[in-house]
């Protein structure tokens, strides 16, 4: 299996509420949080066929399609799910489609192997395109899945190029396997806009190996190669084994995640910009990269990134520090020439808190006087529950300059009324914030039903 059990995926459509000049005024109950209309909550159902338990992994950037696994019997199923085709009914009311098997099975190219959907890339169509899984018209608009499957004894990182047919030799989907490591594991992690730059990670026996493709540069046997992603951070005369990457930006030049230090012994967050290719002293053609090893929080060991910016000015994640693991920023100071760090916090405030930021975004033009500049998802611990997502709104700053917010999702849900008004009350347990959009409307992940 690639992951432990888990539970319904969960989409929380925030289509309006974040373009709206709207602001959660205090932290200590006096909170003034109107409720519109557009602020909604929906589950994002199921596959057809058996079922116990399912997650969305992530979205694409423009907030239209969404991916993740369902549990089927035995095995994680990959899927994609168009998401204004599952919010549609004929009177727009929710609970619209929900659990009329909204998904589409990606996986079923495998159906005895484990599979998983983890990033998506953007649609090319405006409204043009015929989709409507009823009838199976899968149109998917030249957006593409990316994420991993474990077949037998090897790992393959996967982009599906289109809809998936009933057999695995007439599928449009593109394999690239492990690197042959005594841990069978490889998926690809992030994709570009465009759906040409996938990137992710897999073990060799070293340990963990980051990677990035293009889809139009081939190898030798004509085969899409991996580049292995090296991180050395020049300035600071340091390098990283063990690299994951996590993140790219839009255009897939920019990546991030983390990696370890020489003695593994600490675990550090970086970001790499791709500038061209050269061969090395063994006449091997690799990336250049510039990297930055980004700073942690003092006293702390760990740190990695989860997500970025589309221009990838900005880096979301999770740093350990004095009172454990706090959700963070990084961003670029123009005036010292350095990364700085950031630090969120956690829904728990206690000196054992463990948050992490897994999605990062700019808010709407209109609303950054009120809320700041950035929005941030994750999850974190909280006194109910080890897991709960969170939404973040604020500035780039050292200091706190008192704009924006850190609340419980769920919190925010129950506040504007958006729980009962979508059926669900407020019994649901948003576990964890998973993927959102570019214009921070839409976020998906997964919880646990009452």
């Amino acid at each position: 299996m690639f992951f432990p059990k888990i539970s319904l995926a969960i989409l929380a459509a925030l289509v309006g509420f974040f373009n709206l000049n709207s602001r959660i005024t205090s932290v200590n109950g006096s909170d003034a949080v109107r409720a519109y209309p557009d602020f909604w909550f929906w589950r994002l159902g199921h596959m057809d066929g058996p079922h116990d338990e399912s997650k969305a992994y992530g979205i694409s950037r423009d907030g239209k399609v969404a991916a993740g696994a369902t549990l089927v019997v035995s095995f994680l199923r990959a899927w994609r799910l168009d998401i204004d085709w599952a919010m549609s009914t004929d009177d727009g009311v929710p609970p619209l489609f929900n659990e009329l098997q909204v998904q589409e099975d990606l996986g079923k190219l495998w159906p005895s192997e484990d599979s998983l959907a983890v990033a998506v890339s953007n649609m090319t169509c405006e409204n043009d395109y015929l989709y409507d899984k009823v009838n199976l018209d899968l149109d998917w608009c030249n957006s593409t899945v990316v994420g991993g499957t474990k077949q037998g004894q090897n790992a393959y990182a996967v982009q599906w190029m289109s809809e998936v047919l009933e057999r695995a030799e007439e599928a449009d989907v593109l394999m690239l396997p492990d690197y042959g490591g005594g841990i069978k594991y490889m998926k690809a992690t992030a994709v570009s806009t465009d759906g040409l730059c996938f990137a992710g990670y897999g073990y060799a026996q070293q340990g963990k190996k980051g990677f990035w493709a293009n889809t139009a540069m081939l190898d030798d046997d004509g085969q899409i190669r991996k580049w292995e992603v090296s991180i050395t951070d020049e300035i600071i005369g340091k390098s990283l084994k063990d690299i994951a990457v996590e993140a790219m930006s839009a255009d897939g030049t920019i990546l991030c995640g983390s990696g370890t230090s020489q003695n593994g012994q600490q675990s550090h967050a970086f970001i790499t910009t791709i500038l061209g290719f050269d061969e090395n002293v063994e006449g091997e053609q690799v990336l250049v990269l510039n990297s930055t090893i980004l700073p942690r929080l003092s006293s702390g060991k760990q740190a990695s990134g989860y997500a970025m910016t589309p221009d990838g000015k900005f880096v979301t994640g999770y740093s350990e520090g004095s009172k454990g693991m706090e959700a963070t920023i990084w961003y670029f100071d123009e005036t010292t020439g350095t990364w700085m760090i950031k630090t969120l916090g956690a829904l728990l405030n206690s000196n054992s808190k463990n948050a992490k930021g897994t999605g990062i975004a700019y808010n709407n033009e209109t609303t950054v006087g009120t809320v700041g500049l950035l929005m941030v998802i994750g999850n974190s611990n909280t006194v109910q529950d080890v897991s709960e997502s969170f939404v973040w709104k604020g500035n780039p700053t050292e200091e706190d300059d008192g704009v924006g917010y850190f609340y419980d999702l769920e919190y925010i849900l129950t506040k504007t009324g958006t729980g009962e008004a979508s059926g669900f009350g407020s019994s649901w347990v948003l576990k964890t914030a998973t993927g959102l959009s570019d214009d921070g409307t839409r976020i998906v992940g997964w919880g646990v039903n009452p």
